[in-house]
């Protein structure tokens, strides 16, 4: 994986504004990592901090022993990634992923998916440990023509430096009027 891409308008020739707020390692982590990632389960992982925003969604829980017919609910969760980027999350919703579990493929976002900066959606990691979503060789998380996003306590992973062609993170903003104007990644590999 190449790290965050942020660039993307400057593959598609159309101006944007970016704005992001990093706050944890972003990209150190994500380039090239071609072995699974140890995960520390003597410690538990901190539960996402949603008292920074003022929640009114509905959470939402990935877990590798659920079902996509599920209804996404802790007792009942989702199992993949496809399953979660077919949702059209609203601000305030939170996608949680069973911490120290592995979810191959792509978590997507697009135009259907917008949160606010007072009401983001929110994708975390729940119980012990970091969920690992794993690329192999595309994008991890890919954002395309939204905002209003937090994305943290996660692991991404690729194939490898030398045979990935996608991104760890990669947020696109093809509209000339809008612009990525929410974006939080915290504590991400």
């Amino acid at each position: 994986m190449r790290g965050i891409d942020l660039l993307g308008p400057r593959r598609r020739g159309v101006a944007t504004t970016v704005a992001v707020r990093a706050l944890g390692v972003i990209a150190a982590g994500i380039m090239g990592c071609q072995n699974p990632v140890e995960v520390d389960d003597s410690t538990t992982t901190p539960r996402p901090d949603f008292a920074t925003t003022q929640a009114i969604g509905t959470t939402y829980y990935l877990n590798p022993t659920g079902n996509d017919n599920n209804p996404g609910t802790v007792s009942k969760p989702w199992k993949t990634l496809a399953r979660a980027s077919a949702k059209a999350f609203a601000a305030g919703d939170r996608l949680l992923l069973k911490g120290g579990a592995i979810f191959p493929g792509t978590l997507s976002f697009d135009a259907g998916d917008r949160g606010t900066a007072t009401n983001p959606i929110v994708v975390a990691s729940y119980a012990t440990g970091r969920a690992v979503i794993q690329a192999g060789g595309g994008d991890a998380i890919s954002i395309y023509n939204t905002a209003g996003l937090e994305i943290r306590n996660l692991v991404l992973q690729g194939a490898g430096r030398s045979v990935n062609a996608g991104s760890g993170l990669g947020a696109f903003m093809e509209r000339p009027s809008n612009s990525l104007d929410y974006l939080v990644v915290d504590s991400v590999e």
